[in-house]
C-alpha cells in the first residue's frame, strides 16, 4: 500500500511545472507599470493570480511558499476590488463633479492594503526561495555576487512595490478641498496646477524603477530556468515528507476554496444599487448563481458523489440562464422606463416588461431553492464523512449528538439562504406596487416620490443577506475547525 501512495506521490510532483515558465513571465510584465490613480492598464489581479497558481505546488514541498502564496491570492482579490471602487468613486462624484477629497481616500486605502499583503508576500517569497536553494542545492537562488543576488533582488521589489503604491497615491492629495482666503471671503477650492505634473512625474518614475526592476527580476528567473534545479529542489524536500502529509496540505487548499467560493456567493447576494445608475444592480443574480455552482461542484468531488454532479449541472445553469434572463429586462425595464411608469398602470409597455420580469423571477427562485437543498444534501454529506473523530470508547449517543449538532447549523444556513432567495423573489413584486407620497401633503406643488408600498420591505431583504453572509463565514471557518481537531 505504502508502495502505491508513493507511486502516486511521485505521479503528482510531476504536476508542480502546471505553470510554466511564459506564464510566469507574463505576470512578471503585468506587475512592473505603474498606475494612474486606482487605473491600471496592466491589470495587477492578473499577475498576483498567476504568481499565486504558481506557487500553488511549490506550497506543498516547501517552507514559505504558502505564505507567499496566500499574500498574492489576497492581493488579487484587493486589486480586483478597484473596479466596484472605481465605480462607487464614480457615483459619488456625479452628485458632485468637484468632490476629488473621496477618490484620495480611495487611493490611500488601496496603497495602505496593498503594501500590508506586499511585504509579507515578498519577504515569504524570498525566504522560500533561499531555503529552497539551500537545503535543494539549486546554487541560482542563492547567488550573492550581483545585483540580481536573492538578497540583492529582495530590497530591490520590496522598495519598488512600496514605492509603486505611493506613486499613484500621493499625486492625488494635491487635489484635496482646502479654504482660501481672498480679502473678506473664503472659498473652497479643490485641486492644484502641480497636479498634472505630479502625474507625469510619478509615472516617469514609475517606469523607469518598474523598468530597472522587470529587467533584473527577468534575469533572475532566466538564471533559475537555465540552472533547470528549481523543479527537482522542490521534489527533493517534497520526498522528505510522507505521502499523507502531502496530501493533507492538497486537500486543505482544495476545501478551502470551496467554502471560500460559499462565502463569496453570500456577499454577493448584496443588492448594489445607486440612484445614479437607475437602481441597476451592479451585483446580479448570476454572480451569486456562478460561484454558488462551482462551489457545489467542489462538494461533488469532495463526498465523492458522482451521482449528483448531473443535477448540480443542470440546476446550476438553467438558474444562471434564467438570472441571466431576467436581468437583461430588468436592465431594459429600469433604464427605459422606471419604476414610475408603473404608476396607476398608465404605460402598457412598461407594465408588460414588467410581468415578464415577474415571470423570470417566479422560475428564478424555484431553481435557486434547488440549489440551495442541493447545497444542504451535500454538505450534510461532507459533515458526516469529514468531521468526527471519536476513539473506541465514544458512545453512539455522543455521536449522534455531536452531527445532530453540526445538522442544526447546516440546516440554519441552508435556511437563511433559502429566506434570501425568498425575499428577494418577494420584492420584486414590491417594487411593482408603487404608490405616490407628497413631501408635504398640506401643499401639494412640494415635491412628491414615487415608492413601493412596502418602502421598509429593501431594508428586510438587506437584513436578511447580511445575517446570511456572517453566518456563512462563521460556519465553514467552523467547518475548518472541527477538520483540525
Amino acid at each position: 500500500m505504502e508502495n502505491a501512495n508513493n507511486t502516486v506521490f511521485h505521479e503528482k510532483k510531476k504536476s508542480m511545472r502546471t505553470i510554466g515558465y511564459k506564464w510566469l513571465i507574463f505576470a512578471l510584465v503585468m506587475l512592473f507599470n505603474p498606475n494612474i490613480q486606482l487605473i491600471d492598464l496592466l491589470p495587477d489581479f492578473i499577475g498576483f493570480f498567476i504568481l499565486a497558481k504558481f506557487l500553488e505546488k511549490a506550497a506543498d514541498a516547501a517552507p514559505y511558499f504558502e505564505e507567499a502564496r496566500e499574500a498574492f491570492l489576497k492581493l488579487g482579490f484587493v486589486n480586483l476590488f478597484k473596479f466596484p471602487a472605481l465605480i462607487l468613486v464614480r457615483a459619488v462624484r456625479s452628485h458632485n463633479t468637484l468632490d476629488n477629497d473621496i477618490l484620495a481616500l480611495m487611493t490611500l486605502v488601496f496603497a495602505v492594503l496593498e503594501i500590508i499583503y506586499l511585504i509579507p508576500a515578498i519577504k515569504n517569497l524570498f525566504d522560500a526561495l533561499s531555503y529552497l536553494g539551500e537545503r535543494g542545492n539549486a546554487e541560482s537562488l542563492i547567488k550573492s555576487d550581483s545585483l540580481i543576488s536573492t538578497d540583492a533582488l529582495r530590497s530591490f521589489t520590496l522598495a519598488f512595490a512600496i514605492l509603486k503604491s505611493l506613486l499613484y497615491t500621493l499625486p492625488e492629495f494635491l487635489k484635496l478641498t482646502r479654504s482660501v482666503e481672498i480679502g473678506t471671503t473664503t472659498s473652497m477650492l479643490t485641486g492644484s496646477r502641480y497636479y498634472p505634473w505630479a502625474v507625469v512625474a510619478s509615472l516617469l518614475i514609475g517606469f523607469v524603477f518598474g523598468g530597472i526592476w522587470l529587467s533584473r527580476i527577468l534575469r533572475y528567473s532566466k538564471r533559475i530556468k537555465l540552472e533547470g534545479k528549481f523543479y527537482s529542489s522542490l521534489e527533493s524536500l517534497a520526498d522528505e515528507n510522507s505521502y499523507a502529509a502531502y496530501e493533507k496540505r492538497v486537500t486543505e487548499r482544495s476545501r478551502n476554496r470551496v467554502f471560500l467560493m460559499f462565502i463569496l456567493a453570500a456577499v454577493s447576494s448584496v443588492d448594489l444599487t445607486f440612484s445614479d445608475f437607475n437602481g441597476i444592480n451592479l451585483l446580479p443574480a448570476f454572480v451569486f448563481g456562478l460561484l454558488f455552482t462551482i462551489g457545489l461542484m467542489g462538494l461533488v468531488k469532495h463526498t465523492n458523489s458522482k451521482e449528483m454532479r448531473v443535477p448540480v449541472l443542470v440546476s446550476g445553469f438553467l438558474y444562471n440562464t434564467v438570472a441571466l434572463l431576467k436581468y437583461i429586462y430588468t436592465f431594459n425595464f429600469l433604464d427605459n422606463y422606471g419604476y414610475s411608469a408603473l404608476l396607476y398602470d398608465a404605460n402598457a409597455e412598461a407594465i408588460k416588461l414588467y410581468k415578464t420580469v415577474e415571470i423570470f423571477a417566479v422560475i428564478e427562485v424555484v431553481l435557486y431553492l434547488a440549489l440551495t437543498l442541493l447545497f444542504y444534501i451535500l454538505m450534510k454529506r461532507y459533515a458526516d464523512t469529514h468531521l468526527g473523530h471519536f476513539n473506541s470508547s465514544s458512545s453512539e449517543t455522543i455521536k449522534s449528538s455531536y452531527y445532530k449538532e453540526i445538522n442544526k447549523k447546516t440546516i440554519t444556513l441552508s435556511s437563511l439562504a433559502s429566506l434570501v432567495g425568498i425575499l428577494t423573489f418577494i420584492n420584486v413584486f414590491v417594487n411593482g406596487s408603487v404608490k405616490l407620497i407628497f413631501s408635504n401633503p398640506a401643499d401639494v406643488t412640494f415635491p412628491s416620490l414615487i415608492v413601493p408600498n412596502l418602502p421598509w420591505f429593501s431594508l428586510l431583504v438587506t437584513a436578511s443577506v447580511i445575517a446570511y453572509a456572517f453566518y456563512s463565514v462563521y460556519y465553514f471557518n467552523f467547518i475548518k475547525e472541527e477538520m483540525s481537531v
